[in-house]
C-alpha cells in the first residue's frame, strides 16, 4: 500500500502547492500559526476540485487527503529536526518531560 492507493498522482502538485502556501503565511505574519491548517484545508478544498476537473465527492476526499498529506508531511520535517537538533529532554505531550522522579505504570 502507497500513497497513489489514497491520493491521485494530480493532488501531489497541491501537498507542494499548500506546503510553499503555508510557508509563507507562516513567515509572513499573516495569520496565527495555529490556523494555518485550516487556511490550507479551505484553499484545498476550493482548488483541489478545480484541479482535478470537477466538483466531485471523491475530488472534496481528495482535497482532505490532500491538506492531511501536506500538513502532516510538514510535522514530520518539524518533528524529526527537533529530534536530531534538540537537547532538550523528551516531551511526551502532556507538556512535562521526563525527570527522575517520573512514575513508570505497567
Amino acid at each position: 500500500m502507497n500513497v497513489g492507493d489514497f491520493i491521485l498522482e494530480e493532488g501531489l502538485v497541491m501537498i507542494l502547492l499548500l506546503w510553499i502556501i503555508g510557508y509563507f503565511v507562516k513567515h509572513a505574519g499573516i495569520l496565527r500559526t495555529e490556523w494555518i491548517p485550516f487556511l490550507l484545508l479551505g484553499i484545498s478544498l476550493v482548488f483541489t476540485p478545480l484541479f482535478l476537473g470537477s466538483y466531485t465527492a471523491e475530488h472534496i476526499v481528495q482535497a482532505v487527503l490532500v491538506t492531511g498529506a501536506a500538513v502532516l508531511g510538514h510535522q514530520f520535517v518539524i518533528q524529526g529536526d527537533h529530534l536530531i537538533h534538540s537537547d532538550d529532554p523528551p516531551d511526551y505531550g502532556d507538556g512535562q518531560s521526563e525527570t527522575g522522579n517520573t512514575i513508570y505504570r505497567d
